[in-house]
């Protein structure tokens, strides 16, 4: 029998070490592919259907960016909303954030805008890809402002323009902009997610309607599912309990999950979420199977891969590509690859939206006024 010395066993140490570092760097889901610069702060991102495009909008502008992604990175078109007045275009120029939704078939791209104090502007405009024309606008008065989630979506016919507004869920003819039909809502929504086969939908939203008549009002965060078909809500149930305001929601590409995640409630902030702010639920039940708390920082992104392998999650300071029950941590991917880096503490830029391709096979994440595009594998 023969014996190696630790001298001689040390070529074998370093050549596994190698082995080992080499499989470790090759675990990565994503590889950026592509990276360019645009002339505003990036909120909004969606793919277009063939993946060759990308649309690009942004709360600090009025216009939307249309991106080609065949070769080098080019932008191919301005679309400027073109307010009717001064206050229009004030209330215009906060676009909310992830606004930009297209058709399955490409036909169509909608950009939803969060107005300000102004009366009788665009909140939806509808575009024909084939020419970049706008088709039709969806107007309203008093619409509200702030920077949230864009309440929207587009049927998988491309016919109708669908969100919720106060305690209504509304859907417009996507041809003439005018509404079709509207169903009332349990709970005023604050955020709204489409089956993928379009005949049910989420709302979620807080009701703070309950506790006793003279005692003081309990917040209780409610998911509903409405009935597209028929046009009817269905069972609600309680859900992201201990203080949070409900922020985003996304359904898996197969129909059976439902991701909802959460912000700290007043009673929070500044400190670790008491209760689990990311819930994954039945959509056949709409039961819980399982919660995390998983966020430190403002939720910027939440979306499952069109291939369902992965469930995209973002923050301010890094974005997480996991699997999709979101129990292995896949990839992390930060502004400049300096992990622990906060955009308090580190000074790296804010991650300001992320965005998977229809098909799964890229993912788009601003950083400001930064795009890189990763290839997935």
């Amino acid at each position: 029998m023969t014996f190696q010395s630790g001298y001689d066993r040390m070529p074998l140490l370093i050549v596994m070490a190698l082995a080992f570092f080499i499989a470790s760097c090759g675990k990565d889901v994503a590889k950026r592919a592509m990276e360019f610069q645009d002339s505003f702060h990036v909120s909004g991102l969606a793919f277009g259907p063939n993946d060759g495009l990308l649309a690009a909008s942004s709360v600090s502008s009025n216009e939307v960016h249309i991106w080609s992604l065949s070769g080098q990175p080019k932008l191919v078109n301005t679309l400027e909303q073109d307010p009717d007045d001064a206050v229009a275009a004030w209330a215009l120029s906060y676009s909310q954030v992830d606004g930009l939704r297209f058709a399955k078939d490409g036909s169509r791209m909608l950009n939803a805008h969060n107005g300000g104090e102004g009366n009788h502007f665009r909140i939806i405009r509808i575009w024909s890809t084939a020419s970049w024309e706008p088709i039709a606008d969806v107007a309203e008065e008093k619409a509200g402002g702030g920077l949230t989630a864009a309440l929207v979506a587009i049927s998988g016919s491309g016919k109708l323009a669908i969100r919720p507004r106060g305690m209504q869920l509304e859907a417009f003819d996507t041809d003439t902009g005018q509404m079709a039909w509207s169903v009332s809502l349990p709970v005023p929504a604050a955020e709204f997610a489409l089956s993928p086969d379009g005949r049910r939908a989420v709302i979620v939203g807080i009701d703070n309607s309950a506790g006793p008549p003279q005692g003081p009002r309990t917040l209780v965060d409610k998911l509903c599912f409405v009935d597209m078909e028929a046009r009817a809500v269905g069972s609600c149930f309680d859900v992201l309990d201990h203080s949070t305001y409900l922020y985003l929601a996304a359904w898996s590409p197969d129909g059976r999950y439902i991701a909802i995640t959460g912000s700290p409630g007043e009673v929070a902030k500044g400190r670790p979420f008491p209760g689990p702010d990311l819930e994954i639920l039945d959509a056949s039940s709409g039961q819980i199977t399982d919660s995390f708390n998983t966020f430190h920082d403002l939720v910027t992104a939440l979306q499952y891969s069109g291939d369902g392998r992965y469930l995209l999650t973002a923050e301010l300071n890094k974005v997480e590509i996991w699997d999709s029950r979101h129990k292995k941590l896949l990839q992390q991917i930060t502004p400049f690859g300096v992990s622990g880096l906060t955009t308090i503490r580190g000074g790296e830029p804010p991650i300001t939206a992320a965005k998977f391709s229809a098909d799964g096979r890229r993912l788009a994440i601003a950083f400001q006024g930064t795009v890189r595009v990763y290839e997935l594998k």
